[in-house]
Formats: C-alpha cells, sequence, structure tokens
C-alpha cells in the first residue's frame, strides 16, 4: 500500500496471469456483507475476489463474505459465466474468447486461459476418478496420460489399477 494525499493507493496484480496491474485510490469503503460504510485504514479488513478488493468493517463480515462471495455480489448467473482457469466473471453476451468440451461452452477472459484448459480440460472442470467414480481435484491428484488424455486419480492404487489396464475403466 502506498500512502498518498488523496488516499490510500493499492496495487491489483492478477495472480493468475500476471498482466493485469490497476492502481486505484480509495478512501471510503461500503461492506457488501453488511452495506456499513467506512473509512480504508492500516486495520481494515479486505479480500480480493475475481481481481476486484472488497472492504470489511471487522474480519466476522470479510469470513462470511470469503465463503460465498456471489452471495454478497450482484452476478447474474444467466449472463455470467466463470473463466474455468482464471475463476474470473466473463459476461456471456461480449466474450469473445470460448472453447466448447463436451457439448458445453466455456467462456474465457482471454486466449491465454482458454489455451491453457485445450491443454488440459479435466484439470480445470472437475474429473471423476476413472475406477471408482469418485470426484477428485485435478491440482490435487496423481494422473496418468492414455492415449492423448490425461485421467486422474483420487490415490495411487487407483492409479496403478488404471494403468495396469486402461481400457477397463474407460467404457
Amino acid at each position: 500500500m502506498f500512502m498518498g494525499k488523496i488516499g490510500i493507493k493499492i496495487a491489483v496484480i492478477c495472480l493468475f496471469c500476471l498482466t493485469a496491474v490497476c492502481l486505484v485510490s480509495a478512501t471510503d469503503y461500503v461492506d457488501p456483507v453488511c452495506n456499513m460504510s467506512g473509512k480504508i485504514d492500516a486495520n481494515t479488513s479486505f479480500a480480493s475476489f475475481n481481481h476486484t478488493i472488497y472492504y470489511f468493517c471487522s474480519p466476522m463480515c470479510k469470513e462470511e463474505f470469503e465463503k460465498n462471495p456471489e452471495k454478497f455480489l450482484d452476478i447474474d448467473k444467466n449472463t455470467t459465466a466463470v473463466d474455468p482457469v482464471c475463476k474470473m466473471n466473463v459476461d456471456i453476451a461480449t466474450a469473445n474468447v470460448t472453447t466448447t468440451f463436451e457439448g458445453t461452452t466455456y467462456y474465457f477472459c482471454k486466449t491465454m486461459c482458454k489455451d491453457q484448459f485445450e491443454a488440459d480440460p479435466l484439470k480445470y472442470i472437475g474429473t471423476i476418478d476413472p475406477v471408482c467414480g469418485m470426484n477428485v481435484d485435478a491440482d490435487t491428484s496423481v494422473s496418468s496420460d492414455y492415449n492423448g488424455s490425461t485421467y486422474y486419480f483420487c490415490s495411487e492404487a487407483c492409479k496403478q489399477a488404471f494403468d495396469a489396464d486402461p481400457d477397463k475403466y474407460l467404457k
């Protein structure tokens, strides 16, 4: 944070693509949870969501917001999609970057996110372990590559079973 004559300035850097940098000036805020207004100071609680910083009157409001930000923000699910790579909200009507995977259209903030998605879609939309049928997180699970696709598993045991006979589990 930088202190200046016009108030506190905050530099926001996109942690996903490291390209979006904006400098905003702010001295007043409205807490999105309780709608209380206040002045930003060194003790003000804050959180970032979709490349925007939100300020809170207390740590309790911040915690409540972080559980489900959309609950407190006016995000229309019918006109807004979430970029599966960077999690940024994308206006469906004006989205310039899209792709289709298994019959579903996905919307992206930019081509770089689309390219990352297309390289390994299941990493971003979640997947099911082909051996046991359990939902798994591609970021934290073990994986195997087979016939140009990556498959994710809940455990090393499921991975080993798949590796021994992939076709058995891909029917």
